[in-house]
C-alpha cells in the first residue's frame, strides 16, 4: 500500500524522469518506450518471433501478449459475467454490452472506477 502511495500519489513530490529518442527526440516516461518507439518509426526491427506461426514484434512484451491466442490463457475476466479474454482491451471492449442496471449493486460497488465508466447506462 505504500509503494502504491508513493508511485501514484505523490508523484508530485519527486523529479519526472524522462527518455529521449536519439533519432527525433521524442520524449517517453520510459526506456521501454523509447525502445519500442525506434524499432516501429525508425528502424522497422521486430526482434521478438512467435515460435508457432512466425509473427514478428516489435517487443517481448507484445510477444507474450500474442502467445496466449496459441496457448488460450485468458488471465483478463470480465468482472461482470467472469468470461475470459488474452487481451486486456478485448474484455474492456466486453464490458461495453452490460447494462449498469443490470450488475449487483454489490458488485457494482467493487468494480474499478475505469471498468464502470465502460458500463452502459
Amino acid at each position: 500500500m505504500m509503494t502504491h502511495i508513493k508511485n501514484v500519489h505523490n508523484k508530485h513530490l519527486k523529479p519526472i524522469k524522462t527518455f529521449s529518442c536519439d533519432l527525433c527526440d521524442k520524449v517517453f516516461k520510459c526506456q521501454k518506450s523509447v525502445t519500442i518507439h525506434i524499432r516501429s518509426a525508425h528502424t522497422g526491427q521486430r526482434p521478438a518471433v512467435c515460435t508457432v506461426c512466425d509473427s514478428s514484434f516489435f517487443h517481448e512484451d507484445y510477444l507474450k501478449e500474442h502467445m496466449r491466442l496459441h496457448t488460450g490463457e485468458t488471465p483478463f475476466k470480465c468482472p461482470v459475467c467472469g468470461r475470459g479474454y488474452a487481451q486486456l482491451g478485448n474484455m474492456k471492449s466486453h464490458l461495453r454490452v452490460h447494462r449498469k442496471s443490470e450488475v449487483n449493486p454489490d458488485l457494482l460497488s467493487k468494480m474499478r472506477p475505469n471498468y464502470l465508466r465502460l458500463l452502459k447506462p
